[in-house]
């Protein structure tokens, strides 16, 4: 998966693409910048785009929706959320989260962020919790970039 960590206005990320327990890609970008916001994906993929659309969309509407393995920070002016799309039960419709974050907390996703979070505990920058995270998490590695 990833490790993407937050903390003191620096999102920090890794490069490292996997599928289950392969490495596919060390060098995998996961930010992507449109619509006037910036996304820091975690997830599969091949889901970025079309949880990109549905992101700016009014409704998401069930017929187009899949089950999308997507979440994400996004950055939209000064503010920081982290967005997802999940199902309540079998038969509700998807909802889109976007749930504001506190700038002067940090905060972290993806396969490592256990690790991120401890490290940023214990007075790590994201960058250095990033770092960290890989040590443990065999699904973050790569390039790190910020």
């Amino acid at each position: 998966m990833t490790t993407i960590a937050y903390k003191a206005n620096i999102i920090a990320y890794d490069s490292r693409l996997t599928r289950d327990i392969t490495i596919v890609d060390d060098n995998w970008n996961k930010k992507i910048e449109g619509n006037g916001s910036i996304f820091f994906m975690a997830g599969t993929p091949e889901d970025f785009e079309e949880f990109f659309e549905l992101y700016f969309s009014d409704k998401v509407d069930k017929k187009h929706y899949r089950h999308l393995n997507v979440s994400c920070f996004v950055v939209e002016g000064e503010n920081l959320f982290e967005s997802y799309i999940s199902h309540v039960g079998s038969d509700s419709d998807p909802r889109l989260y976007k749930v504001a974050l506190d700038l002067w907390t940090p905060a972290a996703m993806g396969s490592g962020t256990d690790h991120a979070l401890t490290a940023m505990d214990m007075g790590a920058t994201a960058e250095e919790a990033v770092y960290m995270a890989a040590q443990r998490d065999c699904k973050t590695g790569g390039d790190m970039d910020f």
